[in-house]
């Protein structure tokens, strides 16, 4: 169960998870954001050693991007997998994957080979809610936004903007 009420994710985490994702084309794409506090600085692809229709990290990619993580006084804030032609619900076996690691759960969802949606979940005792994903355009300026992804509304429901620049108050 993780803390997290929203996670920001530079741009350069972003891009490259997005490009990971894409390169992975039908088979599910796996991999970690590190970084501190709200804010994921650093991706880390893993290799997935199952192919098409599901998913398991390599341990030894698994094993660098850990050591990465804890070398460069990041902590482990969230793991990613995509979900190839598929939507953004977390299925029964991503909720038993999320409950071992405390970290925020990023669905990727893919459509013809591109990234057609992206949604981040906190998981809530046996539960996940989702959470704003926030993109930054650098981790020294806060406050600077490029776009927020799948931001609850009041109903619990996500909506998407339009990338952007904006500052928060």
């Amino acid at each position: 169960m993780t803390g997290l009420s929203r996670l920001y994710v530079t741009q350069a985490a972003h891009t490259s998870m997005v490009q990971h994702v894409e390169l992975s084309g039908s088979t599910e794409a796996v991999g970690l954001l590190s970084g501190k506090g709200e804010t994921a600085s650093a991706c880390h692809p893993l290799g997935n050693l199952v192919g098409e229709g599901a998913f398991a990290a390599h341990p030894y990619d698994q094993y660098l991007a850990e050591r990465a993580i804890a070398r460069a006084g990041a902590v482990l804030l969230a793991i990613y997998h995509s979900h190839p032609e598929g939507g953004l619900r977390m299925s029964s076996t991503d909720r038993g994957f999320a409950k071992r690691r405390n970290a925020v759960q990023i669905i990727v969802a893919t459509r013809q080979g591109r990234v057609s949606g992206i949604r981040a979940f906190a998981l809530r005792g046996a539960r996940e809610a989702p959470i704003p994903l926030i993109v930054v355009a650098d981790t020294s300026v806060p406050g600077s936004v490029l776009s927020a992804l799948d931001i609850p509304d009041e109903e619990g429901k996500c909506k998407m903007s339009i990338p952007h620049v904006q500052q928060l108050s």
